[in-house]
């Protein structure tokens, strides 16, 4: 694993002014937000947003048995080998967001990608429990305590304040939902017996006093929740439903019974907890592979598996080789939902039921999605064979998360990119290195193009390339290019690395900018920095060229009809700090470049 040092200052180069250049202060080298460094085959990246769409990355993940590589946008990199083939509970906490919790299902050696939402834990209100009260969220959504409830702490204590309520709830009627729950996790019978659940809603609840504590309600006095059901499920559900509650371990466990009301379940608790509304089925396994309709796996894409007539009982996500297993209700007539994400539509695929305590292989399941598939395969530039598999990325339509997708190389370099394109007419892949010292071009494909496509990634500035770069009157040869196509980051869309060799110490300009155009960029379009490194430091361990102003003066003279040829040039002052020491060790030195880029 990477230092954290190496993490810390790679690449997309934010700069937080701290005083003025003259003074000589230190100027500190931000990550920005990084995507993923990616994954190699047999690996889970899990990404962990907020409901806005935002990287967290103060989480913690649990549930793995062993230590994964947490990466700067909050993804986490773990080895699918710690995952059981019957599924691994995984739990992602961050301060004030709810835990969100998922079984992990490998079904062979594919990488999988989940992307676990945080809800932020918001208070629903607080009920006094001398008076008792009631906090109605929605219709059939509800926690009401009687008067005169009687509650303890933690410790047994006493407790006669106020009882802080907090609730989230997962609806069965919504798939995105259910996507991001625990609801594919078996439950455990009270004979030791494992069951597929069909799922009436999930809901985390807490009682906790004004401090944070939490609180349980006496067997007396217990707490009545309601589940709330759209019109159209309450007729699916049985008038007694079988209760269950999230154990650490891993099981629905049975808590009794709740009861079905005009538009709800009702039900009763004395502690906080994760909670289900469920009818236990008889469990048996599947496994398969989802492709298109030209026989291109699927990747990543959401599924979910449903009793024909009913609700849902397993909703996970495909591998990259579009690979499946799955816990399903066995003995009962079952269909995979997929949705069309361009055109809405969902699309129902039935199969024959599956007898209970058996595994079944269905083999290819055809699901006709709005998608753009081709084979590709890596290879390098001026040499035979593959590059460093270890470190390559193959990306579709840009680096990162702002509507880039990522896809793993099997071990002979080859891999299938397959993608939802919707309105787009073209896509976008380019190869590179995880260390941004060689990269494809950006090959630019029509959308419905299914031929393979091979990419040559290079390290070395091609024959029609220059790059210059005198710092303080010296010049720096330099003889590794590198651009990498990385669409709304911050105000950029690429990150070019040029670097060479002088007197031992390696030289690294990183140079961000926003589409390449003729002309002065505005001083937010464009920044840099240099990167003075003696062999064996890292990026943080030796010297870098910053401006504090990130006044780079970038001048575009000329770009080529269809944009993947780019001239121009850039002059900065720069300090040159000592990131070891926290020291600057001169200031005021001129920077300058001019290049050639094929992008």
């Amino acid at each position: 694993m990477r230092s954290s040092n190496y993490l810390f200052v790679l690449l997309a180069l934010f700069f937080v002014i701290s005083g003025c250049r003259e003074e000589g202060e230190i100027i500190t080298t931000e990550t920005g937000d990084i995507p993923p460094p990616t994954v190699i085959t047999a690996t889970v990246t899990t990404v962990v947003i907020t409901q806005s769409g935002e990287m967290l990355s103060d989480v913690d993940i649990t549930g793995l048995g062993a230590a994964g590589r947490l990466n700067p946008d909050g993804s986490y990199t773990i080895d699918a080998g710690q995952l059981s083939s019957d599924g691994t509970l995984v739990t992602v906490t961050s301060p004030g967001h709810w835990p969100e919790r998922r079984l992990l299902m490998p079904a062979g050696d594919g990488e999988l990608v989940e992307t676990f939402v945080l809800e932020p834990k918001v208070k629903a209100g607080e009920i006094d429990l001398t008076t008792g009260g009631i906090i109605q969220i929605a219709d059939g959504f509800s926690v009401m305590l009687a008067p005169n409830t009687i509650a303890t702490t933690a410790d047994g204590s006493p407790y006669e304040g106020p009882v802080e309520v907090y609730v989230n709830h997962d609806a069965p009627e919504d798939a995105d939902e259910m996507l991001n729950s625990p609801g594919n996790v078996l439950a455990q019978l009270e004979n030791g017996e494992l069951a597929n659940l069909e799922s009436f809603g999930m809901m985390d609840v807490a009682l906790e006093s004004p401090d944070g504590d939490p609180l349980t309600l006496d067997e007396s006095t217990p707490a009545e929740v309601r589940f709330p059901l759209k019109s159209a499920t309450v007729p699916l559900g049985p008038d007694d439903i079988p209760f269950w509650v999230l154990d650490p371990d891993g099981f629905w466990l049975p808590d009794g019974f709740a009861t079905l009301g005009p538009d709800c379940y009702i039900v009763f608790i004395n502690v906080g907890g994760t909670y289900n509304c469920d009818v236990p089925r008889p469990a048996a396994r599947i496994c398969g592979r989802f492709v298109d309709a030209g026989g291109f796996p699927l990747t990543h894409s959401p599924f979910a598996v449903n009793l024909v007539g009913g609700l849902t009982c397993y909703t996970a996500r495909i591998d990259c080789n579009g690979e499946f297993c799955a816990w399903v209700a066995a003995d009962a007539a079952l269909e995979f939902q997929v949705k069309d994400s361009c055109t809405g539509e969902v699309i129902v695929v039935p199969f024959d039921p599956v007898p209970v305590s058996t595994s079944r292989e269905l083999g290819d399941i055809v699901i006709d999605l709005s998608n753009s598939a081709f084979a590709g395969s890596l290879t390098s530039c001026g040499s035979a064979g593959t590059p460093d598999l270890e470190l390559a990325e193959i990306w579709a339509n840009g680096y990162g998360g702002n509507g880039g997708k990522y896809f793993a190389a099997q071990s002979d370099g080859s891999t299938i990119v397959s993608l939802i394109n919707c309105d787009d007419d073209e896509v976008l892949v380019q190869a590179f290195t995880r260390d941004y010292r060689a990269a494809s071009p950006v090959y630019r494909r029509p959308a419905d193009d299914f031929a393979p496509q091979q990419l040559v990634v290079c390290g070395e500035l091609d024959a029609d390339e220059f790059f210059t770069l005198t710092i303080d009157g010296t010049d720096i040869p330099i003889t590794e290019l590198a651009p990498i196509y990385w669409p709304e980051n911050g105000n950029f869309n690429w990150l070019v690395r040029a670097a060479g060799t002088l007197n031992g110490e390696e030289y690294s300009l990183f140079l961000n900018f926003s589409d390449p155009a003729t002309g002065a960029f505005a001083a937010a379009d464009a920044m840099g920095a240099v990167y003075r490194l003696e062999p064996g430091q890292d990026y943080g361990e030796g010297r870098v060229y910053v401006d504090p102003d990130q006044m780079l003066n970038l001048i575009g003279s000329s770009v080529s009809a269809d944009g993947d040829v780019f001239e121009g040039s850039f002059d900065a002052t720069m300090n040159l700090q000592n990131d070891a020491s926290q020291s600057v060790e001169a200031v005021n030195l001129s920077v300058t470049a001019s290049f050639r880029i094929n992008l």
